[in-house]
Order: structure tokens, then C-alpha cells, then sequence
């Protein structure tokens, strides 16, 4: 997930139509989700060793450990998350909003942007950001819910 170009549409397909529970928890729940892969994958080939891999030595954004989070409540974040994306919006989905966290991540991490964070509580705060930017979107236009007099532009329109 550190690299660009990442098929967004498979990992959808992959994750059944989850793609941001997958790639939230894979990227905020770093290491622990790197390692509870790496578990899942030596339990499935049946290559179990005693060369468990420590955590703490793993690369990842440790979140989890700096801001008690409870992955329980990580993953649950992104399944309500993900259950608020509007899913008959052919545009700002949950799949948009994974390519976005990914694509955020890459940028973080691959080319070096984490030199630009001032903390890690911003680096975290960016990244639930790329992942919630457009939850409950209804697919239109802020000109188009003003004319309808939509509840939203009602809300949220200043005029």
C-alpha cells in the first residue's frame, strides 16, 4: 500500500466490497495489521516458527500503541465509516475515499512527505481525513442542493 498505482477496483473486488475497512485498518493499524497478515499467511502454509515478528521493530505508523486505540475500535471506525458512504454515488464512495487514504499514505510515506508533519497526531489526523473526506456525499453539486432547496443546503448554505 506504500506504492502508487495501487488498483483500487481489485482491492474492492478483493475485499467484497469493503475496500476501506481493509485499507484503513492496513494502514492505521500499522504494524498490527502487517502483522496480524503475516500470521494469517504462515498459519495458512502451515509454516509456523518460533521467529514471530516483534511489533515494536516493525515499520508502521503505531497508532494503535501511541493513542490507545483498541483495534476493535479501529476496525469498528471503519465499518461505520465505510456504512456511511453514500453506495449508488458513482463517484464519492468508499472506494474513492480508499484510493484518497491510500493514495495519501503513498504520498506520506514513499515520497517522503511524513517530513511535513509537525506530529504524529497530525499525520494521523491527516490520514482519518483522507479516509471520512466525503462520508454521507449525496453526488451533487452545492449549486444543484441550493436550488432544490435541499434539508443540506438549507443547513449548510450561507446565503
Amino acid at each position: 500500500l506504500m506504492k502508487w498505482g495501487i488498483d483500487i477496483f481489485q482491492v474492492d473486488k478483493l475485499t467484497n466490497g469493503n475496500p476501506l475497512l481493509f485499507v484503513g485498518w492496513a494502514i492505521l493499524a500499522s504494524p498490527y495489521s502487517q502483522h496480524a497478515m503475516i500470521n494469517t499467511l504462515r498459519d495458512k502454509n502451515q509454516n509456523r516458527g518460533d521467529n514471530d515478528t516483534d511489533i515494536k521493530n516493525m515499520q508502521g505508523y503505531h497508532f494503535i500503541d501511541k493513542y490507545e486505540i483498541s483495534q476493535v475500535c479501529m476496525v469498528d471506525f471503519f465499518r461505520v465509516i465505510e456504512s456511511n458512504y453514500v453506495k449508488d454515488n458513482p463517484y464519492h464512495n468508499s472506494i474513492h475515499a480508499s484510493d484518497v487514504l491510500q493514495t495519501t499514505h503513498a504520498l506520506l510515506t514513499g515520497m517522503n512527505g511524513k517530513r511535513f508533519a509537525t506530529s504524529d497526531l497530525e499525520l494521523f489526523s491527516v490520514l482519518v481525513g483522507a479516509a471520512i473526506h466525503d462520508v454521507g456525499h449525496p453526488g451533487t453539486t452545492n449549486n444543484f442542493q441550493t436550488n432544490i432547496y435541499s434539508e443540506l443546503a438549507l443547513i449548510y448554505n450561507d446565503n
